[in-house]
């Protein structure tokens, strides 16, 4: 996934591909996403999860979790390092999106720096 995304920086559609994605702290998905880690406005991504249902012999839940990105330079920049963060059977909802949350903090911190 996180190769998919960096070779869409290199397309004549990266522009409005990029422009489709939510933007952490700000806008869809991930909206509520980034603020304390301050990742606010430096991460452009979509998240994916799957439930599983009764039928399938599992406990009803969450089976999996996953969050593909970009991290900016700055807002509004160019992205400068693509991700992917996908997990199996994660301990909780909550404890996935931390878990993805705290991966792009450090991620973006080492891009800009």
């Amino acid at each position: 996934m996180a190769e998919y995304l960096a070779q869409m920086t290199a397309t004549p559609y990266a522009e409005d591909f990029t422009a489709s994605l939510a933007v952490m702290g700000r806008s869809g998905t991930l909206r509520s996403r980034g603020r304390r880690e301050g990742t606010a406005g430096l991460v452009l991504g979509k998240t994916g999860t799957h439930l599983t249902p009764k039928s399938e012999g599992y406990p009803r839940g969450m089976r999996s979790s996953a969050l593909s990105e970009y991290c900016l330079a700055e807002p509004e920049g160019a992205p400068v390092v693509a991700f992917s963060v996908m997990q199996e059977r994660p301990e909780s909802k909550a404890a996935a999106k931390d878990l993805e949350d705290q991966v792009a903090a450090l991620l973006s911190r080492w891009a800009v720096s």
